[in-house]
């Protein structure tokens, strides 16, 4: 691969990823028993990629001869395997489990992956010389590794390394450090029971042998071998450690009463403790759910309180909802413990009432549970009355740090850096930063972004206990014909499905409502997640409908929806009633996946892949939270989209593939600049020194801009003011948002407000004749008014029998091309030797909405067309450009079906990323087009749907760019449409809202004989 860099173009702002300095070095060499390990690494590299060429799994048993022959005959045992993984657990991956063979015994298998940088597949691997070059960098990595580990964990044995004279001979120099030298430990593995990949036929022994409910789930007649993979993952007892620092006796009392000695905390909670009050670093706790990640900077809270009568702490969590959840828990440890008073653990958030409520809070309170928009709107912008509470503040914890991605975490960033900039300057505040986030890939860099310090300490690796438990993903079966199916669910599938449904699978829905059904009959507690609110309510009325058809009428009162939309009232009802069992079941949106406290569940069912493996494993842990004798049961049902059917494929890439990377980009210049007016405002005097520390090189960047403008004026000295046109500045925005101006959803006649869209998203959900659904209403548009930014509805009582879907059409306008990548080709009998373009750089997004269909619910016909005159949405953001070679070297395809290869390519592009990075589907956008009139070719496109883009792009041009391409020939290969379905939703559809997937009629599988043409020569990489 070729990289060449352009420096006499325009380029997006942002700072490179630092990369990791070298550990230090010893004056003197290491001990035999550390640099064996240096040589087993490399071999066990080695061996690991040429039985990865050949597609011969890599277990302790097939790397082990091929291994000690490389050692030039010495043993190589597990002991060195896990002694590897200790050093090095991102790149040297460990999986202890029983498998089974033909026969159905079962054996103990001790499977390593190593993080080599290619596609396993021996088709699509890496050359030879590409190999060894990764083999090279991955041994330099784990040296690095071993030097710091040893530096970290060792010091005292380092530090007398160094300080001893060094024999004349090595024999004797190893004889004398051998003896001393401390034995790395080997990394603790959790046996599972049983993993298989399912063989078709074979899966209902398989389940069955669980035994209960999943016995007789796969003994129902209508089980038709659904469940592709079943994971089991055995109950493991805790690991404990004693805290080496010597907390206050009255932090001690609050840990008594919830049962904890000193001797008996969680390996990882020890270590957080021990970082935060002994060596005074901020932390990133990256564990399970219910792993006690709350205690940790409870105790450390607890330590500032009880030393100093001044010290306050702030606890921020993104939900109104959870704050108030986990304020609950906080009282009682601090109040119970007497470390603080009742009164002094506070709320504050939009519904504390204004007047002595507030001023009570901000007069007393010593620990407050908040959110990050209160900080921006209220806290921040008045800190001079919060003078107490900030001169004292010790800690601040950020809660569920994986959620603050995108706009909204690149807003939360600003209001981070604002907080620590008033504490420090103004203040004289010596604040500690405490980090909790679900399993990401880069937890130390994301909240690094966030909160503009390094050196934050990663507590990854997880002492708690874990309960038993076994997953199930569970794919639809294929259509074959209305003969095939039940008479039973005939009825059911015709309101579960939109007649005309180019679906290949049965309804992923209604798969879920008998699955929820059978688990609630079994007497189990069953949390089910879905992704949107619309499939929430309709899942729940087709449990309730399949419970009166199965004679179970007396279940009806036993399962609730909950979502988004609902009065606050009564969400805490259902959630009080799911805590004290008074109901049995919940079908929820990702509204429940937080923390919130719901009490115990034995199951949770999964209506599709929730965009992420961390948002996954956050929805599992809903359930089995407490371990008890019977495993709890987790089923993964999954729809028709290609990442759905990517990990029916690839289940192991759910459990054991690294999850997804959480991307922010403080350099935004749209949100950065709307912050440093908010931070300048906020202090008597900005210095240039200030806005370097808190907000970096563009920090500066954008203020001399807005000097430049008017808007600010920089002072003798080199600080910074706002002018009188400064001060004009909206300074009251939301963070949830990036828009300034929103639209507010009036009723015509009474004048209520439903709610409030932005105004780059209007015209999609509010257009004038669009359908409206609210809180179970159905309204139409009457009017939308962008000047006064209403969209005004009537309500219908009838259901009109149609529902709206708009038509629209983009254009995108290359403004600046910032670098660009050569891949070569292989594969390609036209074009031989040849290599595929991709750029990166800044463009013009234009986006009209031009006309909306009428579509029939029922049969799914398109009634009438109807014309719009909207304004155009324009925006400037980040985008990479795929180049194509001409149509005249495809000459077997018309236009129309080399423009619908390209399309389905984009989609596959487009849903991929999901592999990689943790984002919503409407944050990626694509457009293709045949030739375009400012490059003169052929080309494809994902762009970034916020304005400067949020690093997305940047991070999939450099690092995933070449892995996606690969899945996406893969999924079109193994599709089991046969890729002869017309617009098939398993691998070309993109389920995103407003995203054309249609195909023209007399185009049928054209599409499809167009991307594998086109991707003979774009997806076959090097």
């Amino acid at each position: 691969m070729t990289a060449r860099k352009r420096t006499n173009t325009g380029t997006q702002k942002g700072q490179p990823s630092k990369r990791r300095a070298p550990g230090p070095r010893t004056k003197k060499p290491l001990p035999v028993k550390y640099t064996d390990l240096i040589a087993i690494h490399g071999a066990v590299a080695t061996v690991s990629a040429l039985l990865q060429r050949r597609g011969i799994p890599t277990n302790l048993k097939t790397l082990k001869a091929t291994v000690e022959n490389q050692l030039g005959g010495r043993e190589f045992t597990e002991r060195h395997l896990r002694q590897l993984a200790t050093i090095d657990p991102q790149s040297v991956k460990l999986r202890l489990q029983l498998v089974q063979d033909e026969d159905g015994n079962s054996e103990r298998e001790l499977s390593v992956s190593l993080s080599l940088n290619h596609d396993h597949s021996k088709k699509r691997s890496l050359g030879i010389g590409r190999v060894a070059k990764e083999i090279g960098k991955l041994n330099k990595n784990f040296e690095t590794r071993l030097y710091d580990y040893l530096s970290c964990e060792f010091k005292e044995y380092m530090s007398w390394l160094n300080e001893e004279h060094q024999p004349d001979d090595r024999t004797s120099w190893d004889s004398q450090i051998s003896l001393n030298a401390p034995d790395i430990p080997e990394v603790a593995l959790h046996e599972e029971s049983l993993v298989r990949d399912a063989e078709p036929g074979d899966t209902r022994s398989m389940v069955a042998a669980r035994g209960g409910a999943l016995q007789s789930l796969v003994h129902t007649d209508w089980y038709k071998d659904q469940v592709v993979h079943m994971e089991v993952e055995n109950r493991a007892a805790p690991e404990y450690a004693e805290l080496k620092y010597d907390i206050h006796p009255k932090v001690v009392d609050g840990c008594r009463a919830l049962g904890i000695e000193k001797h008996k905390f969680y390996k990882h909670q020890a270590e957080a403790v021990e970082h935060l009050l002994r060596l005074e670093t901020d932390v990133m706790l990256a564990t399970a759910t219910a792993s006690g990640k709350s205690l940790c900077y409870n105790i450390a809270a607890g330590e500032y309180f009880a030393s100093d009568s001044n010290a306050t702490a702030l606890y921020i969590f993104p939900t109104k909802a959870l704050a108030r959840d986990q304020l609950k828990a906080a009282e009682e440890f601090f109040v119970t413990s007497k470390l603080l008073e009742t009164g002094e653990v506070q709320p504050f958030d939009g519904d504390v009432e204004y007047g002595y409520q507030r001023k009570l809070v901000r007069e007393k309170a010593r620990l407050i549970v908040t959110n990050p928009d209160i900080l921006h709107v209220t806290v921040l912008p008045k800190h001079r009355e919060w003078k107490r509470f900030l001169s004292g503040l010790r800690l601040v914890v950020i809660d569920e740090a994986h959620v603050y991605k995108g706009a909204f975490g690149i807003h939360c960033a600003m209001v981070i850096r604002r907080l620590l900039s008033l504490c420090k300057r103004e203040y004289d505040a010596n604040v500690r930063m405490t980090f909790c986030s679900a399993t990401v890939s880069n937890a130390k860099e994301h909240v690094e972004r966030l909160c503009g310090r390094s050196s934050i300490h990663t507590v990854d690796k997880d002492g708690s206990a874990k309960a038993a438990r076994t997953i199930l993903i569970w794919n639809p079966p294929l259509k074959q014909g209305a003969e095939e199916e039940e008479e039973d669910e005939t009825g059911w599938r015709k309101r579960a499905e939109v007649k005309g449904s180019k679906s290949i699978r049965r309804s992923s829905m209604f798969q879920t409502a008998r699955i929820i059904g059978h688990l609630m009959a079994a007497d189990k507690r069953v949390i089910a997640f879905s992704a949107s609110r619309k499939l929430v309510e309709i899942t729940t009325k087709t449990v309730l409908e399949l419970l009166d058809y199965k004679g179970l009428s007396h279940l009806r009162s036993q399962i609730r929806s909950y979502r988004g939309g609902y009065l606050k009232t009564e969400r805490r009802k259902i959630e009080s009633a799911l805590k004290t069992g008074s109901i049995q079941a919940v079908v929820s949106t990702n509204a429940l996946e937080l923390g919130i406290d719901i009490g115990d569940l034995e199951s949770s069912v999964h209506l599709g892949f929730p965009g992420s493996i961390s948002a996954l494993r956050q929805q599992i842990g809903r359930a089995g939270r407490v371990p008890r004798k019977e495993a709890s049961i987790s089923v993964l049902v999954l729809m028709d989209s290609p990442l759905d059917q990517h990990y029916g494929k690839h289940a192991d890439h759910l459990f054991r593939g690294l999850p997804e990377a959480v991307i922010i980009d403080p350099a935004n210049n749209v949100l950065l600049r709307k912050h440093l007016v908010c931070a300048v405002a906020e202090k008597s005097c900005y210095s240039q020194e200030d806005i370097l520390e808190f907000f970096g090189g563009p920090g500066i960047q954008e203020v001399m801009d807005l000097v430049f403008s008017g808007e600010m004026e920089m002072e003798d000295g080199g600080t910074f003011r706002l002018t009188a046109r400064g001060k004009k500045i909206e300074r009251n925005f939301s963070i949830r948002f990036i828009d300034d101006k929103q639209i507010t959803v009036r009723v015509q006649r009474s004048g209520d407000v439903l709610e409030q869209i932005e105004s780059s998203k209007a015209m999609f959900f509010v257009h004038p004749g669009a359908v409206y659904l609210n809180s179970g209403r159905t309204y139409l548009v009457k009017e939308l008014d962008y000047d006064e930014g209403t969209a005004t509805v009537v309500q219908i009582s009838d259901n009109p029998g149609y529902y709206t879907s708009i038509l629209d059409k983009t254009r995108l306008k290359i403004i600046s091309e910032a670098e660009f990548r050569e891949i070569p080709v292989m594969g390609s009998s036209k074009l031989p030797d040849s290599t595929l373009r991709i750029h990166h750089g800044v463009v013009d997004v234009t986006t009209t909405v031009y006309a909306y269909l009428k579509v029939n619910i029922l049969s799914g016909q398109n009634l009438d067309k109807v014309k719009l005159d909207l304004p155009p949405l324009e925006y400037t953001t980040s985008g990479l450009w795929i180049d194509i070679p001409p149509m005249s070297n495809f000459p077997e395809l018309n236009e129309h079906s080399f423009f619908a290869g390209l399309h389905a390519i984009e989609h596959l592009l487009q849903s991929l990323a999901h592999l990689f990075l943790l984002l919503e589907s409407s944050d990626l956008s694509g457009w293709t087009v045949s030739l375009h009139e400012g490059t003169g070719r052929p080309q494809i496109f994902l762009h970034e749907t916020i304005p400067s883009g949020v690093g997305l792009i940047r991070e999939i041009y450099s690092k995933h760019v070449e892995s996606i391409l690969v899945y996406a020939l893969e999924r079109l290969e193994t599709c089991e449409c046969g890729n002869t379905q017309e617009g098939c939703p398993s691998c070309i559809q993109v389920r995103v809202q407003n995203l054309h997937n249609c195909w023209s009629r007399s185009c049928r599988s054209q599409p499809y004989r167009a991307v594998i043409c086109l991707t003979d020569y774009t997806l076959w990489i090097l």
